[in-house]
């Protein structure tokens, strides 16, 4: 996203630390759940935010988001819906 420079798990606290590795990924706050979503607003920008996701879009920091979801949850990196 224009808006996003970069890996933004550090500008949302996200206690993590390991470094930034690998391509840049969009994620969405607010999980679109298996299948997708037929919500249109899963895809508005207010839901989505740049995360390093390595090689396979799970490694880097986006895989430690979904890995620790509490943390997420807390830091706004992952939405309720």
């Amino acid at each position: 996203m224009a808006r996003d420079l970069g890996c933004q798990v550090y500008a949302y606290g996200f206690p993590t630390n390991t470094r930034c590795r690998g391509a840049l990924i969009v994620h969405h706050k607010k999980m679109k759940g298996m299948g997708g979503s037929a919500d249109p607003s899963i895809h508005d920008a207010e839901n989505l935010v740049v995360l390093c996701g390595g090689v396979t879009g799970r490694d880097g920091h986006h895989g430690e988001v979904h890995d620790y979801p509490a943390e997420a949850y807390d830091c706004g990196l992952l939405i309720r819906r």
